[in-house]
């Protein structure tokens, strides 16, 4: 909440104590600290570009073969260079899916950084899979994709920038934490432990002070200085409250109902007209939540059960064999096989005879 709103509020209600959103206070400290360095890395990594080529490089990847990770489960692999190009795919495809998302939004989510990390984190197991890769086709695409990847970790600036956000957003985190904001899920209400996060709060005040007095660099400096001064001064609206402790920590529940029907809008139309749909028809879109009323659910399906309806019309469109997870967890699965070498091309190994002969041994005695 900026200075200007709480002068206003002290001139219309003289000696109330106010009471400000935490979650708000948070928000509004994480863009001051960070919102300028994280714009800086996203730019950057705009600037090199590596997200088409590697987008176009996955969507060169054949699809993961189920008849390979059947085998994989049975332990060996008769086409070893299939197995290693879905390991590569598995290691790139969650880095082109990175969403940064929390729920909360900037600042408690950093794409940027979390592409930044990703990246660097695909680039350490492309390394330990060059080593046992063997086919020369997945060789290549593993080298292709290194290089790319190589273009933002190798990049000196992007690792400085990506740094010092880092270092900044870990003391974020450690006033987060003292506020118990969770990673993701819904904000706390709870309304009765106003005095152990104050002195939570107050610790990490404490430990941010004694940073000031060290030996540290300048942007942790600054980002410390920063979060004390703005803490000491709004750390009795924080924490202010009527005698009953009735009034909440943040204005989580005022807010709730308007994020499911913001989320409703922009699941069908996308960011860019949200905005729109709710100046126009923003009062007809409640009727979306009455999906939680029993009296509405049961004038419109009467006594069908909901996710029978529901599954009826998906039926056509679920694709047999294995499930996702189970793929990824089989190419997870062989992935370590290679690496450990233990990727057998038959299924009549040592392993599996040895299994074999246990099992038979104990089914003679």
């Amino acid at each position: 909440m900026r200075s200007g709103i709480l002068r206003a509020i002290g001139e219309v209600f003289p000696g109330i104590p106010v009471r400000i959103c935490l979650f708000h206070f948070l928000r509004d400290l994480g863009k001051d600290l960070m919102q300028d360095l994280h714009t800086d890395l996203g730019i950057m990594i705009s600037r090199i570009g590596i997200k088409s080529p590697l987008k176009s490089i996955l969507g060169s990847i054949p699809d993961y073969s189920q008849k390979t990770l059947y085998e994989i489960d049975n332990g060996f692999c008769s086409d070893r260079e299939k197995m290693e190009i879905m390991a590569i795919r598995g290691i790139l495809e969650p880095l082109m899916n990175i969403s940064g998302s929390s729920g909360y939004g900037f600042p408690f989510s950093l794409r940027h950084l979390n592409f930044f990390t990703a990246c660097r984190e695909a680039g350490k197991k492309l390394a330990d899979l060059s080593v046992k890769i063997r086919g020369e086709e997945s060789m290549a695409l593993l080298n292709s994709v290194e290089n790319e990847i190589g273009r933002i970790t190798g990049n000196h600036e992007i690792v400085s920038i990506a740094g010092q956000l880092s270092d900044v957003n870990m003391l974020f985190r450690k006033i987060r934490s003292a506020f118990r904001v969770p990673e993701k899920g819904n904000l706390s209400d709870d309304l009765t432990d106003d005095d152990a996060i104050h002195d939570q709060c107050n610790i990490v005040a404490g430990e941010m002070e004694v940073y000031l007095k060290a030996n540290i660099s300048g942007h942790m400096f600054r980002a410390a200085k920063h979060i004390i001064s703005r803490y000491r001064e709004r750390e009795s609206m924080l924490f202010a409250n009527n005698p009953e402790h009735s009034i909440p920590r943040t204005n989580n529940m005022m807010e709730q109902f308007f994020r499911k029907v913001t989320r409703n809008i922009r699941k069908r139309c996308g960011n860019i007209v949200a905005g729109n749909i709710l100046a126009q028809t923003g009062a007809s879109l409640a009727l979306f939540q009455n999906m939680g009323n029993p009296e509405y659910v049961k004038i419109v399906f009467g006594k069908r059960n909901i996710p029978a309806v529901f599954a009826k019309y998906r039926k056509p469109f679920r694709k047999p064999g294995m499930t996702r997870s189970n793929i990824l967890k089989l190419v997870n699965a062989g992935t370590k096989m290679i690496l450990a070498d233990s990727l057998y091309d038959t299924p009549y190994n040592g392993k599996q005879t040895e299994i074999a002969y246990t099992s038979g041994k104990m089914n003679v005695s």
